[in-house]
């Protein structure tokens, strides 16, 4: 049992590695989809002053903006609310498994071992 805990928990560090690639990815176009955002609203606020563009297009593109800033904090947020939740687990069954190690070691401790007399001739 406990090299089953052992074998899973050694493929693990993939699976961690791939999840913060893949989160590492989403952040980095999310951040570029951004950039680009801004960089549309601050053509068009100067462009409201003078009337070229409505105001309803520069409100548009300003919650254009707050919607990627706040998929950016979702996706990470989601990201550490998986690993802690993963983190928990697995220090539940670490401790489950180190209950059961504990448990067996006192068990051997308190059994008697009787060795077979030897007849004396």
């Amino acid at each position: 049992m406990f090299k089953n805990f052992l074998n899973m928990w050694q493929t693990k560090p993939s699976f961690i590695i791939v999840a913060v690639k893949r989160l590492s990815k989403m952040c980095h176009l999310l951040q570029n989809m951004l950039k680009l955002a801004k960089q549309e609203l601050a053509m068009n606020e100067p462009l409201l002053k003078h009337g070229d563009v409505s105001q309803a297009d520069v409100i548009r593109l300003r919650r254009q903006v707050a919607d990627i800033e706040a998929q950016i904090t979702n996706k990470r947020n989601k990201y550490f609310e998986d690993a802690q939740t993963e983190l928990t687990r697995a220090q539940e069954e670490l401790q489950a498994e180190q209950e059961q190690l504990r448990d067996r070691t006192l068990g051997i401790g308190r059994k008697n071992v009787y060795l077979p007399q030897q007849t004396v001739k």
